[in-house]
Parts: structure tokens; sequence; C-alpha cells
């Protein structure tokens, strides 16, 4: 099953273009959203919802069309917008709890009374007197109360202490072992929450899915070399694999988005091999990013 089946999806707003893109999402896995701002994020996930209308293409959630069947696919999912707008911000944190809990059948109050302790959020206060972080951590519990097939959650550390941010990463863990088939959409900046918290990455710039991958087959694969003896660096970009080479004193720094290859042919050129290390993965997205744009050698995509 697919949690996210979108084909040719196309969305036009002024000067900027989304899309068309084609994104399919498997289910029970994390999927972080990696892109500069600006890149569409937001406007994929409002796609996602139904809040903004595309202009063509098609989108099914967990086997479903948006506009056939709102009422049930928004019963299963979980949505944290980056900005978010409640409708009545002189109610309570309890008193909003109440007026949306209805609504979602699996909808588990003992559970969001614990998200709600963990995080910190004082349910008494009204909402107009909670922080841009309290308020967050708030639309928090209450997409994960749902016990949601399918979580959607755009930038959902933005305005959070470094305490409050590892205590709901641990939350989307542990919500990820109350089901097997659930899934989890996550667009971010933190490069942290991509390596320990992803099992895949999808990459968007200028409107544009530009590939989604699988996240440690994306760290395996990438590593920074360092190599001894006389050198020539136009030489070694060539080698398979090799995305960048500079030269370094004695030696050389090569980044390859394949080492077992790249390895192979530094061997067989006659290199020796001073030091590897996993590539940092925010340079390796700055890479795949720039490949697409045709700003660095596309010869090895």
């Amino acid at each position: 099953m697919e949690a996210i089946s979108m084909s040719g999806l196309v969305k036009k707003t002024g000067r900027f273009q989304w899309g068309p893109s084609d994104w399919h999402v498997p289910e029970g896995y994390i999927v972080t959203v990696v892109g500069p701002n600006g890149a569409g994020k937001s406007t994929l996930f409002r796609m996602l919802m139904g809040l903004t209308r595309p202009d063509g293409g098609n989108v099914q959630l967990l086997g479903k069309r948006m506009d056939a069947d709102e009422v049930e696919l928004k019963q299963r999912i979980g949505y944290v917008p980056e900005e978010f707008d409640y409708p009545n911000e002189h109610e309570t944190g309890e008193q909003y709890a109440a007026m949306v809990s209805p609504w979602y059948p699996n909808w588990d109050h003992a559970y969001f009374l614990h998200l709600c302790e963990e995080l910190d959020v004082d349910l008494q206060l009204k909402v107009k007197q909670m922080s841009k972080g309290t308020k967050r951590k708030l639309a928090f519990a209450h997409a994960l109360a749902q016990l949601p097939d399918l979580l959607l959650l755009d930038e959902p550390s933005s305005g959070l202490d470094p305490f409050s941010w590892r205590k709901m990463m641990r939350e989307i863990t542990r919500f990820m072992e109350g089901g097997m088939n659930r899934t989890v959409v996550m667009a971010t900046h933190i490069m942290e929450e991509v390596r320990n918290h992803g099992d895949y990455v999808t990459l968007i710039n200028n409107g544009k899915i530009i590939g989604m991958l699988e996240k440690d087959e994306l760290l395996d694969g990438w590593k920074s070399i360092w190599v001894s003896g006389p050198v020539d660096s136009a030489a070694l970009a060539r080698l398979p694999g090799v995305v960048n080479a500079e030269e370094q004193g004695s030696g050389a720094f090569c980044l390859t988005s394949s080492f077992t290859e790249t390895e192979a042919a530094l061997h067989g050129a006659g290199y020796t091999i001073t030091r590897t290390q996993a590539a940092e993965l925010d340079q390796i997205l700055w890479y795949l990013m720039e490949r697409k744009k045709g700003c660095v050698n596309d010869e090895r995509t």
C-alpha cells in the first residue's frame, strides 16, 4: 500500500509553479521532506490536505481521493501546518480539545493528556496567552491523539527549544511503534531530524520533487575520501562516483556518491587512501540539488 500516490500534480500561483511532479510514499515509514525556503514544501502539504486545489494531476492518500472522501480521510490524517490558526484563541487548550475531539473516532484523550504533560503544555491557558512554540506543541498533541494512519508535519519543530524538540522527536518514534502501517511525512530543515528519524528523504527544489532516496543507502554510499601522493585533481574528478575533487597539500580530498566504486578506482589508479569519513547529510543534499539544476557534473546521477 502507498500512503501517498501523486502523479502529475501541478499548481501555479503567481510566478511560482509547483510541479508537475510524481511522488509515491510507501506505508509504514518516516519520510522527511527537505528543500530550501520557498521550494514549495508547504504548498505540497496544503495540496495533500485539500486546502489548496491543484490545477492538474491526481493525488490519493491512503488509497482515496481527498475530493471524494474528504471527511473520512481527514479523520485518518493528522496534520500540523507550518502556521496554525486556532479558530477561537479565547478558548483554553482543554476547551479546544473538547471541541475537536468528537470529529475523530480514534481520539485517545489519555494519550492527548500524556503528550501535553510531556511537552509542558498548560491546558488551562487560553490559546492567545500561549507562545508560538506552545501553540505548535498543542497542535502536535492534537494530531497524534487522533491516532492517525498518516501524520503530516510541516516544520513541526519550528520555534521549539532544544528540550521540547527532543521530546517531540521521541514521541514521533513512539507513535510509529504503535502501528506497523502508520506513516509520517515531515518537512524539516534540521539535518539531525533527517539523519536520526527518517527512513526516506524526499528532495524538493523550485516547486519540483527531484528525488526520494533511502536514507541509509544514501549515507552508506556518500563518503569523503583523502588520498596521498602526487595528484591530478581533474583526473581524480573523472573517477567513478566522484562528484568533487580538490588538491590539499601533498594529497587530495574527494567526495563520492558511490564509495565502493570510487575506492576500487582509486586503488586501480595507484592512489593510497589515508582516511575516509561519512559525508555530512547537508553536504550530500546540496550536491544532489545542484546536480539536478545542472550546476555540478551530472554524468553519474
